[in-house]
């Protein structure tokens, strides 16, 4: 099974054009002077100026399932997060790998290289235009190496599957009070709390998996997403949690809410406070 990634013309044979890559990046690396880690430590450098690593968690979750672990060819660019780092090529442990991966690209035979670097493994995201991935258990090296490389393609298996939810899923979070939130909004019901975790049930199908979420990780996920769906930009959603302001962003939770009518109501109620806050510390601030 191949994902090659959004917007994009299938191409009949994968493995040709990643091998017409993999030659394009092994003159661009001699052509350079620099040595291998020369190279890559520049490529971090571009990389994490430009599109650092995603932080896909969420907040608020639905069980993941199982993926089926057969062999995928997944479009590197959809891959954006690589393990549990903060910056592409910074993970700690064998941080050889990543040179020994390039030099590899340099001195031997494509298929010698592609068969060492196997199938990496993650886990599977789904968004409204198509999945995004992150590394679940094996291959934050190889990951971290495709992207310096720009490779279109890795061999991975999907270990687990984040799916969009559905109504009747149980969902859980550890915002007590945003998980109250979405309770009086209708959007789940049967509550409970417990010290550390509140569980729910999902009252309605959702298009967007985390729209769940609190308005800071939505506006950072809607971001994320964006860069491997550029199409994403032109839906009201993300014209909603692109603003970074609360109260706007929290507009889209009424309207994706059971009853719209009920939802709006119950955010003017909960927003007010917020918006007096706002007003008397820039009266205070005017007064100064």
């Amino acid at each position: 099974m191949t994902d090659g990634g959004p917007s994009r013309r299938a191409s009949v044979d994968y493995l040709a054009e990643l091998r017409e890559v993999v030659g394009a990046r092994r003159v661009d690396i001699e052509s350079s002077g620099l040595s291998a880690q020369q190279w890559l430590d520049r490529r971090w450098d571009e990389l994490n100026t430009e599109h650092p690593p995603a932080w896909m968690s969420r907040d608020v979750t639905v069980g993941a399932v199982r993926g089926d672990r057969g062999a995928h060819l997944i479009a590197v660019p959809l891959i954006l997060q690589g393990g549990r780092e903060r910056l592409w090529g910074d993970v700690n442990n064998r941080p050889d790998s990543y040179r020994q991966i390039v030099q590899g690209l340099l001195d031997d035979p494509f298929e010698l290289w592609y068969s060492r670097m196997g199938q990496v493994s993650l886990e599977r995201y789904d968004g409204p235009f198509g999945p995004t991935y992150a590394v679940c258990s094996d291959g934050r090296h190889r990951v971290h190496a495709a992207k310096a490389l720009e490779l279109p393609y890795l061999s991975a298996r999907v270990d687990q599957i984040w799916e969009s939810p559905r109504a009747g899923a149980e969902v859980s979070g550890t915002d007590r009070k945003h998980m109250s939130l979405l309770a009086d909004l209708g959007l789940i019901t049967d509550l409970r709390s417990f010290p550390s975790l509140s569980v729910a049930t999902l009252a309605c199908d959702l298009d967007v998996p985390w729209v769940l979420d609190p308005p800071e990780s939505v506006c950072r996920i809607s971001r994320d997403y964006a860069v491997a769906y550029p199409r994403y930009r032109d839906t009201r959603f993300y014209e909603l949690t692109a603003d970074e302001s609360a109260a706007r962003t929290m507009e889209y939770l009424a309207e994706v809410a059971p009853s719209r009518e009920h939802a709006s109501k119950v955010l003017r109620r909960r927003l007010k406070p917020l918006v007096a806050t706002v007003r008397q510390r820039l009266r205070g601030m005017l007064r100064r």
